[in-house]
């Protein structure tokens, strides 16, 4: 016999769930789901067709997310690049 349960764990984030969350991104157009804010800082939930479903913590206009941005921004300018990352 096997089981196939699915696991939420829990978040490092007040007043949503895991399953929420997830739920959240389902219902969104894109990959990516704004699911909490706190303070100056935001949470995102996104997902990647190799990757899963990911929780990111970025504080807005933080050299992460702008590193973030531009990362995005190159592999968006550089199809074959970006092919290549998402294998």
């Amino acid at each position: 016999m096997f089981l196939n349960k699915l696991y939420y764990p829990s978040l490092p984030i007040d007043g949503i769930s895991a399953k929420e969350a997830i739920a959240k991104l389902k219902e969104s157009d894109n990959k990516i789901a704004e699911i909490a804010v706190e303070g100056d800082s935001i949470w995102y939930i996104t997902s990647s067709e190799n990757k899963g479903i990911l929780l990111h913590f970025y504080q807005v206009e933080g050299e992460h997310w702008n590193n973030q941005i531009l990362f995005r921004n190159y592999l968006r300018s550089n199809p074959d690049v970006s092919k290549e990352y998402h294998q």
